[in-house]
């Protein structure tokens, strides 16, 4: 079955205009393809995935600088942030010195290690799209509540441009909250 990657739709499925989940025949062939990606470019030298590896991370010694684990990340990140990330690592975490390099992923790579992060999670293929926010002034003033109650302005920026402040108060050790929107899942995000 051929795939298509603006919306990670088999392109029979995305030709009718079906929206929602697919499940890709071979999931587990393609997540062993992604194995073998994230070997070749050898991922696990800088990032514990399922686990295994992290030897920079363990090295750094602080979680707050060092390159994030890649546990659950099926269940955590939007499908399409991730293909946009793996091709051009944007900065997320402002007091991370040490940065993803741009690698020379071919796009049925970028889709194997996406189909190995899905599989291992037991998420449908793709994940499910942007959030849609829908909950009124009410549920607003009800997040506003919890971002307060729980300190989030601790360990986060709302946006980059609250960032040097932070940083300068000796604080922002999370990703600003800006773009949480466009690379967490809104299932995972209430989970968390």
């Amino acid at each position: 079955m051929a795939l298509i990657f603006a919306g990670f739709a088999a392109q029979a499925d995305f030709e009718k205009g079906v929206a929602g989940k697919v499940h890709l025949e071979g999931g587990k062939a393609l997540a062993e393809k992604g194995e073998r990606v994230i070997t070749k470019y050898n991922c696990r030298s800088c990032h514990m995935i399922d686990f295994k590896g992290g030897a920079l991370s363990k090295a750094l010694q602080d979680t707050n600088i060092s390159p994030p684990a890649l546990v659950k990340e099926g269940q955590r990140v939007q499908v399409n942030w991730l293909y946009s990330f793996l091709k051009k690592p944007t900065p997320i975490r402002p007091m991370v010195k040490v940065r993803m390099p741009t690698y020379p992923f071919t796009q049925e790579e970028i889709n194997s290690v996406l189909q190995y992060f899905n599989h291992k999670t037991s998420e449908t293929f793709p994940f499910q799209g942007s959030h849609q926010y829908s909950g009124g002034s009410k549920a607003r003033e009800e997040g506003k509540k919890l971002f307060k109650t729980h300190n989030c302005q601790l360990c986060h920026a709302v946006s980059l441009s609250g960032v040097p402040a932070r940083l300068k108060a000796g604080g922002v050790i999370a990703p600003p909250l800006n773009l949480a929107y466009k690379r967490l899942r809104g299932d995972w995000m209430s989970e968390w």
